[in-house]
């Protein structure tokens, strides 16, 4: 679907609020505010527990791993370009590995400690942002992304898409929360920061492709 520069435009200034939404966040993080609310939601998460929720979400989680995506995406890759779908590659690839460079420079700032408490999935790495919430907007949402850029589809198909994409994505979010491995807020934080690349990512490849 061939969009104008309009599109570029709201891309590029998504991508700037998403970003000031980030930072605004980040602040109530640094100043410890949301502490509190984090762990009274932590606890009543913990609370729903059961075995067969457990796996459930332990499957889930794999779905925003590096080690899941990254094959996905080298596979994916080497599709496109046999269709020399050239730009399309350089988006999915900036958007996803982009997202993990950025995520790592992110969490060696803040150094938020994960919770100390009812941890079932080890993470070595600091706490804010998710890492995996991030991987997952930069690769579901950009999946999403370049099927809405490049398909015709109606609004009824295009919620779905939508929808679909949000689902997939909260989840993630939600099974690192389950299984222990960050606050809440850590995943609003993933969220802020891969929507704002994201987004910055879908302008370039909008104006890239004119």
């Amino acid at each position: 679907m061939k969009k104008g520069y309009s599109v570029s435009f709201w891309f590029f200034w998504g991508g700037l609020l998403s970003c000031a939404a980030f930072l605004a966040f980040s602040l109530l993080i640094h100043s410890n505010l949301v502490n509190d609310t984090d762990h009274h939601q932590l606890l009543a998460v913990y609370s729903q527990r059961t075995p067969e929720c457990t796996s459930v979400f332990i499957f889930i989680q794999q779905l925003g791993s590096k080690n899941t995506l990254f094959p996905i995406l080298a596979a994916g890759g080497l599709y496109l370009i046999l269709f020399n779908r050239l730009y399309d590659v350089v988006f999915l690839f900036s958007s996803v590995w982009g997202a993990y460079v950025i995520n790592g420079l992110l969490k060696n700032y803040f150094h938020r400690p994960r919770p100390s408490f009812g941890m079932l999935l080890q993470e070595n790495s600091f706490g804010y942002p998710s890492r995996h919430t991030m991987l997952a907007v930069a690769f579901y949402g950009g999946i999403g992304m370049l099927i809405w850029m490049n398909k015709k589809m109606s609004d009824f198909l295009l919620m779905k898409l939508a929808v679909l994409t949000a689902a997939i994505i909260l989840l993630i979010g939600f099974s690192m929360v389950y299984l222990g491995a960050h606050f809440p807020s850590d995943i609003m934080g993933g969220l802020l920061a891969g929507t704002s690349w994201l987004f910055f990512c879908g302008a370039w490849y909008q104006k890239a492709r004119k």
